[in-house]
């Protein structure tokens, strides 16, 4: 059964992924006050089999969603990403395992169902804080890589601004309600980092990161796994950052 999305309203997308675990069927037992034993199921290169694909779906989830606390929010086209790639997830995954899956839901809002309640300007203050830091987080490392010793910095090389351009196209994914300030700052940006202009441009981005501070003191919790998906041998896996390409939607059964 393929599961399409009918709304004449412009629509965004509460995500939730359910994904079988490598720990599924273990045993655990305490052996004393400081140390407990776990018996696991399938050997550990198993389950690190198991905890790379997981990895991988969640880099892809981190990438194009918007979290606002636990909860992350993707586009239309976001989601058809996300059935992609949890469709290619699950056939690895059972690959393995059989009885294990890969399972996206997605709930659909539309923006004048979410204007008409409280949280609105607050995902709205998330979205944009979410983009800025994420180009924050690019031009930092960019000033820093070069800094001289003397604290003048070197000509930026046409294979980095190349680089930031590609991220500022990517980061235009976590726009997910439309707004007008927000895409034509990003369009700004790219203009000041064809200019090599990445200072001023870091320090204006401080100051809208700031100035949504202080409209709104909002602690955001950093991007968790779904409970299901834990495994204490994640953290043995780091993954690139991955760079979307699919847009076609992949039917997949018990899609919400």
């Amino acid at each position: 059964m393929t599961a399409e999305v009918k709304s004449t309203e412009t629509s965004i997308f509460i995500v939730k992924i359910s994904m079988g675990s490598g720990n599924k069927g273990s045993k655990s037992k305490d052996i004393t006050e400081y140390i407990r034993e776990t018996e696991y199921t399938k050997p550990k290169s198993v389950r690190q089999d198991l905890n790379a694909i997981r990895q991988t779906v969640n880099v892809v989830r981190k990438g194009i969603c918007m979290s606002f606390y636990d909860t992350y929010f993707t586009s239309a086209a976001g989601r058809a990403t996300l059935i992609a790639e949890c469709a290619r997830a699950d056939r690895e995954m059972k690959e393995i395992d059989s009885t294990l899956h890969v399972t996206p839901k997605f709930y659909e809002q539309t923006i004048n169902q979410l204007s008409a309640g409280s949280m609105f300007e607050d995902i709205k203050n998330q979205m944009n804080r979410e983009v800025y830091q994420r180009v924050l987080d690019r031009i930092e490392q960019n000033i820093e890589q070069n800094k001289r010793e003397d604290g003048t910095y070197k000509p930026f090389t046409t294979k980095s601004k190349t680089a930031l351009l590609k991220m500022m196209e990517q980061v235009k994914d976590l726009i997910i309600i439309p707004d007008e300030n927000l895409s034509a700052r990003i369009e700004a940006m790219k203009a000041q980092i064809l200019e090599g202009s990445f200072i001023p441009m870091r320090d204006e981005i401080l100051a809208n990161l700031e100035d949504l501070e202080g409209s709104e003191n909002l602690e955001i919790s950093p991007d968790q796994s779904e409970p299901a998906t834990h495994d204490q041998d994640d953290q043995e896996y780091e993954s690139k950052p991955y760079s979307p390409t699919a847009q076609d939607e992949i039917a997949l059964e018990d899609l919400i």
